[in-house]
């Protein structure tokens, strides 16, 4: 389910950047305006007053009002530069106000300083304004939406908007924003600039791994979280209403009551904090991954900080301003700053002290390696270039000068490209190649394993993988069978071994990952030799469904360094493909061996089929003077009805029909005992039809369940009287057509085998030539039309009156094609019989 956090970081992401992506473009506009004059009034918004510097320069007073430039009005600072930008070079006119009286006074509009000092002051503005802010909201937000229910992910994001307002101290320039944009940039300012150093201290408490350990900064940073955000809550409303209001905010008394020094503790106290918190955590850590984090962190933050530290201590004990240090120091200095952002996306997208994605990270990992540092080859080069082709038009310089320095900017251009190339082979080799090498590995397992459906190929795939990957010489990988888990496949380590399933080895791996440290603690002995023959020092869980198929056992890694939490991470998740693997192949054995089952199962039924065909009269005797066809056409694969011609010892000839309860295999094997039962007792030499019947019931009752049961119609012709005996089960009428009129015949008799013991009657006619007798099942009279209506026995014998003197086998297609054709596309649900005898 998506996490709810994620929308409400989404809206905030647009709100940063809209401001950011504002705050860059006044940054360009600044940057590219002609003069340099922000000396000459005294105010950031509202009216323009002149400063005293202001006025000595114009010949006014001081706190005369800039009304105008050029004739177009002025009412803050940034729309007075836009004007100035416009204007061209040379002489130009302020409109100055003092009371009401309006005066002109010239104003001088002069370029900037030279080329050389404007491209390294513009780089250093667009690096610090907008190259180093864009990279810490991005690494902010995308670490807060992969782990939004982290709240060191939160504190980050925090922290990392702080760094990006560090700059955003020009607030004249928000000035000619729209309203909204200037609320939310005063407010994320203010709320951030107070909140960020507590904030970086809970992240520092917690890093690199998130389980901060008890300390007195683990209490410390809830001493300065608290009251950093509530103040910067106030501070940054308070801010948002002065963007919009002439007045302090109704709140602003709320400050009054703040003891001396809040706002220098707030500030500076988390940030030596979290420099101790790091140190502290870096000299009691002895794990090999997390010192590494902690170093590279470290190292990050001082090349960051310490140059612009040295610098502000300079002029704060010289009395001089960060302006007065030669630009060859000052430019360097600040741009080292960059160094802590760029730091921090290392270690968390490269060195994973955040769990951001593996396939996500292996692209990052060479982005930021490879191309990051291409990135920086090619922006060097590009500034030297620059630098190179701007000094022609350098005028301080003479031609010897210009072509030394021309000279000199090439040579270190092609010096620094040729100088990149062992520096990039460098890092790939030592910080990348080989993590990126260990989770492709890993994660192709993820892909690779799921079309694998051989339990055996798939084990030994994946021990084989993570074997490689991590530099594990011992794995092996163990399934249930039989109440014990036996090693399927191993590598490095013997196979011969197993464990029961009731074990306590067992039972612990079903709740999680197991280290043989915690289960020394409470294994029996008979469990800890067994993990000792595999070399175990890993346990992982191949499971699904709540359901353990398997167990996977580590050894030692070559390098004997322990499992880090990102090693952890990678092998559950190629566990839990694993256990989903393997109950597919489970699944799949299982569909194999049931669609072989229904395979047989089918055939079966086909040989039954096959056999009830069979039974089934193909064609009767010839007899002379009576015209006769039977068909019989099964709903499913096998049918529950039978008809059938037999030929008494009397000479007499019997049609049989019969309809048995259910469909299937079952209703076959009653048809098929009806036949033999029938057979038999007429060659037996029964010629007695009621007699007959009720040895046939009988029969039927002994051989079949209660609920089975067959209605049947059986009637017996003399081939030399005509004469036409019939006797019924419990069955349809049968229709007897004579001189144009239809006949119902329904002797009395129940079904066969409901009850041992009944008795039948018979009825007795004459069959006259041109005579039809039609028997049939309720397949016939019972069949459906899509409105649910029935076929019917009136249907019936007005088609059978209609049929005229058409031959047996002629109507009887004639009779089922009508049925068809009433049905239409209403499946057939019974089976279709019938019997046509027509006397010639």
């Amino acid at each position: 389910m998506p996490d709810p956090r994620r929308p409400i970081l989404a809206i905030f992401f647009c709100i940063v950047v809209a401001v950011q992506v504002r705050w860059s473009v006044s940054t360009i506009e600044v940057l590219f305006l002609p003069f340099n004059s922000p000396e000459l009034i005294n105010t950031v918004s509202g009216p323009l007053h002149l400063n005293q510097a202001g006025a000595d320069i114009l010949g006014a007073q001081p706190n005369d009002q800039i009304v105008a430039f050029n004739g177009q009005p002025v009412v803050n600072r940034q729309s007075l530069y836009r004007e100035v930008m416009r204007s061209p070079l040379g002489e130009n006119r302020l409109t100055l106000a003092r009371g009401a009286a309006r005066f002109l006074r010239p104003y001088k509009v002069t370029p900037q300083r030279d080329g050389y000092q404007n491209f390294w002051g513009g780089l250093l503005t667009i690096i610090l304004n907008i190259l180093i802010p864009a990279l810490c909201i991005l690494l902010g937000f995308f670490i807060a939406w992969q782990r939004p229910t982290e709240l060191r992910s939160g504190t980050l994001l925090l922290a990392l908007l702080g760094w990006s307002q560090m700059v955003h101290s020009n607030d004249w320039m928000r000035w000619g924003w729209s309203d909204e944009l200037r609320i939310a940039a005063f407010f994320l300012q203010g709320f951030v600039g107070t909140a960020w150093p507590a904030a970086w201290l809970w992240f520092c408490v917690d890093f690199p791994d998130g389980r901060p350990r008890p300390s007195f900064f683990h209490v410390a940073r809830l001493f300065f979280i608290i009251p950093a955000v509530a103040l910067g809550l106030l501070g940054g409303a308070a801010s948002a209403w002065l963007a919009t209001h002439p007045s302090n905010p109704p709140w602003q008394f709320l400050f009054g009551y703040l003891p001396p020094g809040t706002s220098i503790l707030l500030s500076y106290g988390p940030i030596f904090l979290s420099f101790a918190a790091l140190f502290d955590r870096f000299f009691g850590e002895r794990h090999s991954d997390q010192r590494r984090r902690l170093r590279l962190l470290l190292t990050g933050i001082n090349l960051g900080l310490l140059p612009l530290g040295l610098m502000l201590l300079y002029t704060f004990i010289a009395n001089k301003t960060l302006d007065d240090i030669p630009q060859p120091i000052l430019i360097p200095g600040l741009l080292m700053f960059g160094f802590l952002p760029l730091t921090l996306a290392y270690v968390v997208l490269v060195e994973r002290a955040f769990d951001v994605g593996v396939v996500l990270r292996q692209g990052l990992q060479y982005a930021v390696a490879t191309r990051g540092v291409q990135a920086i080859r090619g922006l060097i080069i590009a500034g030297l270039l620059f630098f190179a082709f701007s000094i022609g038009g350098d005028t301080a310089l003479n031609t010897p000068q210009r072509l030394t320095r021309f000279s000199l900017a090439i040579a270190a251009a092609a010096l620094l490209s040729r100088a990149f190339v062992p520096l990039l082979a460098w890092v790939d080799r030592r910080f990348f190649r080989e993590a990126l090498d260990s989770e492709r590995i890993l994660s192709d397992l993820h892909s690779q394993i799921t079309g694998i459906v051989d339990q055996r190929q798939l084990l030994e795939t994946v021990a084989v993988r993570v074997s490689q990957a991590l530099h594990v010489p011992c794995v092996a990988a163990l399934v249930p069978v039989n109440g014990h888990y036996v090693a399927a496949h191993a590598i490095g380590c013997s196979a011969d071994v197993t464990l029961l399933s009731s074990s306590y080895t067992v039972q612990q791996v079903k709740t999680g990952v197991q280290t043989i440290r915690e289960l020394r603690l409470l294994a029996p002995a008979a469990d800890l030799a067994t993990l000792a023959t595999l070399s175990t020092e890993l346990l992982l869980p191949l499971a699904a469904q709540d359901r353990l198929l398997g167990i996977l056992s580590l050894g030692p890694k070559q390098s004997e360094e322990p499992y880090s939490g990102g090693d952890l991470r990678l092998l559950e998740s190629v566990a839990n493909h694993t256990g989903l693997a393997l109950e597919n192949s489970r699944l799949t054995r299982e569909v194999a061996q049931e669609a072989a089952q229904r395979e047989r199962i089918h055939r079966e039924i086909e040989i039954a089929r096959e056999v009830q065909e069979r039974l089934l009269p193909r064609g009767g005797p010839r007899i002379e003077g009576l015209d006769y066809a039977g068909h019989c056409r099964p709903a499913l694969t096998i049918g529950g009805d039978y008809f059938d011609y037999i030929q008494t010892p009397s000479g007499e000839i019997g049609f049989a029909l019969g309809d048995i309860a259910g469909k299937g295999v079952p209703a076959a094997l009653l048809m098929a005992s009806l036949q033999a039962s029938l057979r038999g007792l007429t060659a037996g030499g029964i010629t007695d039809l009621r007699e007959l019947m009720a040895k046939l019931n009988a029969l039927v009752y002994d051989a079949t369940p209660k609920n089975r049961f067959a209605t049947f119609v059986y009637a017996l012709y003399n081939t030399q009287t005509r004469q036409m005996r019939l006797c019924s089960a419990g069955h349809n009428a049968s229709l007897l057509l004579r001189n144009g009129s239809a006949e119902w015949i329904r002797p009395p008799g129940i079904a066969l085998g409901l009850t041992r013991q009944t008795a039948y009657e018979q009825v007795e006619f004459t069959l006259a030539p041109g005579d039809r007798l039609i028997l049939y099942t309720d397949g016939i009279t019972e069949a459906r039309a899509a409105d649910g209506d029935e076929y019917g026995e009136a249907r019936l014998a007005e088609l059978a009156i209609g049929l005229g003197t058409l031959p047996a086998a002629e109507s009887l297609t004639a009779l089922i094609a009508d049925v068809d054709r009433f049905a239409g596309d209403t499946p057939q649900h019974d089976d279709l019989t019938a019997l046509v005898l027509r006397a010639l």
